[in-house]
């Protein structure tokens, strides 16, 4: 499947995702952007700490998941979206 096609398909499942769907689906475009946006050697140690607190506000705020609860909610999404 090339780039194309999985984007397409990608639109289409969000287009019909319902609101656990799209939260799981932001956190993780939401983590890649702070990944890609930042370069671990060249960051001042107050931004590191600043991150630090970010992400313990995080987990504080039970914006976590492992990745095997993570798989099982979208498996769970995809099986509903199969009834549809």
């Amino acid at each position: 499947m090339g780039t194309s096609e999985i984007r397409k398909e990608i639109h289409d499942y969000i287009d019909h995702a319902d609101d656990r769907f799209l939260r799981l689906v932001y956190s993780m475009v939401e983590n890649e952007q702070i990944e890609a946006g930042s370069n671990l050697f060249s960051t001042k140690p107050e931004d590191m700490v600043t991150r630090a607190k970010a992400s313990l506000l995080s987990v504080t705020e039970g914006r976590t998941r492992n990745i095997k609860s993570f798989k099982k909610e979208v498996d769970s999404w995809k099986k509903q979206q199969n009834t549809l």
